[in-house]
């Protein structure tokens, strides 16, 4: 049950975009903020890959926030 509800809510908080997967192709990403690089990441729902918003692998992130409207529009991504 809780399962559950931490993957509803987390449909509801997080923005998707709709970008590629360069792991398994699947055609939706969450857009997170990392907040000591200043910048985007791409984040795959179903195999967790992270990516910049270039497609580039991003395996230094450490500290991530939800990534806000502004945040999106900055990157070029709205």
């Amino acid at each position: 049950m809780i399962m559950f509800l931490r993957d509803e809510l987390w449909e509801l908080v997080v923005l998707t975009v709709d970008i590629k997967c360069q792991r398994c192709g699947k055609l939706e990403m969450s857009a997170l903020f990392d907040t000591e690089a200043k910048k985007v990441v791409l984040e795959c729902t179903q195999c967790g890959w992270s990516q910049t918003t270039d497609g580039y692998p991003d395996k230094a992130v450490k500290t991530l926030k939800f990534a806000q409207n502004d945040d999106l529009k900055i990157a070029g991504l709205v």
